[in-house]
């Protein structure tokens, strides 16, 4: 199952913890112990395979014993050293290193009948310590990120900006700190701009990869930023780099490389790579959602329901199964999905597809034109369901018109930052598609991040048929096949 990858100490840091724990009195006092200590996470650095045997040739050679004479078998004496070994860093850690940021440990094999791989019951195990407050703030940094709300973004923001405070060469923190500012760029602004957002992103990312090379996340989430400014080839190298590192977690951990193949070209393979990490996470909200997405870019409109209706039982109010559900109900036409976006989001200028309202409103006035209906509204037979749109529909007419909507936005637009992509929405609610292109056009330059799909999303299927639009596919760069796309 794939799981939140873990902070990794660098090597510098263990060494310095080492010599740390080396110079303190538990170890000072054990001169065996401590020689085994350093040997083993020496050896660990160098990538060399340490068993009983290499341990007794390169450390305790006088422990060899004459195959003529009887005594204790070697690799006997090594397990004692070892035990040994484990009952002072236990001491270590309680007396003196509780609060320490790194933590490092050994492999208990005191339990009987267990017995580890070769080479594995002596290489030492180096990670951040969850006692230590870095580590605290850290972890609680990633509980709020896991939320996937702009309040709790910024919640998780705050911790890892104190992680970073504490130790500014803390690579995950950077890059946990990149992924906020992605996603805020992708559906969510205070008072930065989508680029704004994406260039803090990129110095996040510069600082933690400067730090450590070998994060993988690090990687996908430059690849993706590549992506959000179509710098395909850049976007291909640093998915190739995460896949080095870890092509497990890649593929399955986050949803930044389905997303490049999906932009790409590839949209079967990332389907299944994400259908895959909704499976293999069926408790985890966020795996489900992803689902639903790329069902819905994949045009699998039913599937998506089902993935997004599982989504809804985790969270009933989670702002990004009810926008996607929206996006849904407009390519089906199925009016809930006003009901959805327009009482659970405002009509405002801050979360995407803010204006998505504006089109639902539009295209939703079905009343009088029942051949248009979505399929559950065709199968409502049900007076009760009659009863259910009947009130949706009245909603839906207490609404502003769009084009007064469209109105009040330019308006706001000419004080304060109103997104391209918003307007655009808002003269697509008008029938306004030569209007709806220009913005796209300028969404295309700021840049922002959810134009890398505008290819793909259903929600622009009504200008897909007009030669400005596909024009402007042309010119992004956009217009890709699995015969012409990059692979990794």
């Amino acid at each position: 199952m794939p799981s939140e990858d873990e902070a990794v100490p660098t090597t510098q840091e263990v060494e310095r913890q080492l010599e740390r724990m080396l110079a303190n009195p538990v170890f000072t006092e054990a001169e065996t112990q401590a020689k085994l200590l350093d040997y083993l996470v020496k050896a660990a650095f160098a990538g060399k395979v340490v068993t009983e045997k290499t341990i007794i040739a390169d450390l305790f050679p006088f422990y060899l014993r004459d195959p003529s004479k009887t005594g204790p078998e070697p690799s006997s004496i090594v397990r004692v050293f070892k035990n040994k070994l484990l009952e002072r860093l236990d001491e270590y850690y309680e007396r003196h290193g509780a609060g320490d940021l790194v933590l490092i440990a050994l492999l208990s094999t005191r339990k009987k009948g267990y017995k580890p791989r070769l080479g594995q019951a002596y290489r030492p195990i180096f990670r951040y310590n969850p006692d230590s407050p870095i580590d605290q703030d850290y972890r609680r940094g990633l509980y709020h990120l896991d939320q996937c709300t702009p309040a709790d973004d910024s919640i998780a923001l705050d911790y890892f900006e104190a992680v970073l405070k504490q130790k500014s060469e803390h690579a995950y923190a950077q890059a946990r700190k990149a992924e906020v500012h992605l996603r805020r760029a992708m559906y969510y602004h205070v008072d930065l701009t989508p680029p704004q957002s994406l260039k803090l992103a990129a110095a996040a990312l510069t600082a933690a990869l400067r730090t450590n090379d070998g994060v993988w996340r690090a990687h996908a989430m430059q690849g993706a930023l590549h992506c959000f400014h179509r710098r395909w080839e850049k976007a291909r190298a640093s998915f190739e780099r995460a896949l080095e590192l870890d092509a497990f977690q890649t593929r399955y951990g986050a949803w930044y490389y389905p997303g490049f193949l999906m932009a790409t070209g590839r949209s079967e393979e990332a389907l299944a790579l994400i259908g895959e990490r909704a499976r293999l996470c069926p408790d985890d909200l966020l795996s489900q959602v992803a689902h639903g997405i790329f069902l819905y870019l994949t045009r699998r409109f039913d599937e998506a329901l089902l993935a997004l209706t599982l989504a809804e039982s985790m969270n009933a109010r989670h702002w990004l199964t009810h926008t996607v559900w929206a996006l849904l109900a407009l390519s089906r036409n199925e009016p809930p999905g006003a009901h959805v976006i327009l009482v659970h989001h405002l009509v405002g200028d801050d979360i995407f597809p803010g204006l998505l309202a504006l089109c639902l409103a539009s295209e939703l006035r079905l009343r009088d034109n029942p051949e248009q209906w979505g399929p559950g509204r065709r199968n409502a037979t049900d007076p009760l369901f009659g009863q259910v749109y009947a009130a949706l529909d009245e909603l839906i007419d207490k609404l502003p018109k769009p084009s007064q909507q469209l109105g009040q936005l330019i308006k706001m637009s000419q004080e304060k930052y109103i997104p391209p992509l918003q307007i655009a929405l808002a003269h697509m609610a008008v029938n306004d598609s030569r209007r709806a292109i220009q913005n796209l056009k300028q969404a295309c330059d700021e840049p922002n991040p959810i134009i890398a799909w505008l290819h793909l999303l259903p929600l622009f299927d009504r200008l897909r048929g007009d030669a400005a639009f596909q024009k402007l596919v042309r010119r992004t760069n956009l217009l890709v096949t699995p015969n012409n796309a990059s692979s990794v």
